[in-house]
């Protein structure tokens, strides 16, 4: 899954396949879940959902409460990309229960660090490091590398909105380091991607592009919209930075398009405030506005108080 999607779904199907053969129930609901992840990782949530849903249907049938955890989780994942942050803590504390219940620390460490990466997008950064550290310490009791790469990568981006750019590089370098080892291009497409984001946040420009243009090539590899999209915006804001407002409109309306190839609310929001403020810095304010009332009504129906207060920020100073 973390290097060929596709096989996943073929892997899948051959599962889904042997285990209906046989009628072999347990095989049938993990297929199922296994598709979903397919779905998952290409930003069709629709399906997704369908598919974890009918796993976690049968494993409440057969009492199986791991392969219920594992649903669960998953369906929490698709809620916190969408930025419905009270469902998504739910369905996470719901698998998290379960899985200290059958004391399974893999499940429990991707509940873990799933809760907190959630925390962590709505900015409440004391209760992200909490679920985080619980976590990456039971990594390091159970060694397990490839959870551990991807805690690293959300302290990496907790340490970054922090501004504590140190311990943020250091984090993501060793999620790389560890990500390259164990072969996942996704962890090393998210870890590369931060680090731009920290050298924009210097206005080390060169080494920004350097580092976005990578992860978009990783992302386009991976068939990962969500990283594309982040890919688009902060390429798009290297050039508005310069000042070139042509490149950097080119860039966001893609990322904006590729918002709504997903249904991605949270993502489209943020694109269309962008759009608004390069038709502020032109001096084209009706059409700022127009962009900016788009994406209020959208923040208002996720509910998303943060990008709501950046909105009337920006409206505010335009009038």
């Amino acid at each position: 899954r973390n290097s060929n999607i596709d096989t996943t779904l073929y892997l899948a199907e051959l599962a889904l396949n042997e285990s209906n053969a046989i009628n072999y129930q347990e095989g049938i609901a993990d297929a199922f879940h296994k598709k979903g992840i397919y779905y998952y990782f290409t930003d069709d949530y629709e399906n997704a959902l369908r598919f974890y849903n009918k796993s976690k249907s049968i494993a409440k049938k057969l009492k199986n409460k791991r392969l219920e955890a594992q649903a669960l989780a998953w369906i929490g994942s698709i809620y916190r990309v969408q930025a419905k942050h009270k469902n998504a803590q739910l369905y996470y504390n719901d698998a998290l229960k379960l899985s200290r219940r059958i004391n399974d620390k893999q499940l429990i460490i991707y509940c873990l660090r799933s809760i907190g990466d959630d925390y962590r997008m709505q900015l409440k950064n004391d209760l992200a490091l909490e679920y985080l550290t619980e976590a990456i310490n039971i990594c390091n009791e159970s060694n397990n590398v490839e959870e551990k790469a991807f805690i690293l990568i959300h302290l990496g981006e907790l340490y970054q909105i922090q501004s504590e750019f140190f311990k943020s590089t250091r984090a993501l370098n060793e999620a790389i380091t560890l990500s390259r080892k164990i072969n996942n291009k996704n962890i090393v497409c998210i870890g590369i991607y931060t680090l731009g984001e920290i050298s924009l946040a210097k206005s080390d420009y060169v080494a920004a592009l350097n580092y976005f243009n990578q992860s978009l090539n990783l992302a386009n590899e991976l068939k990962d919209k969500i990283r594309l999209i982040d890919c688009y915006l902060s390429i798009g804001d290297v050039y508005r930075l310069q000042n070139d407002l042509k490149k950097a409109m080119e860039y966001y309306k893609q990322a904006s398009l590729t918002a709504d190839e997903i249904n991605s609310p949270n993502s489209k929001a943020y694109c269309l405030m962008v759009i608004a403020d390069v038709y502020k810095t032109k001096g084209e304010y009706n059409l700022a506005i127009e962009y900016l009332n788009k994406s209020e009504s959208i923040a208002l129906e996720i509910e998303d108080l943060h990008r709501l207060s950046e909105i009337y920020l920006e409206i505010g100073e335009i009038y």
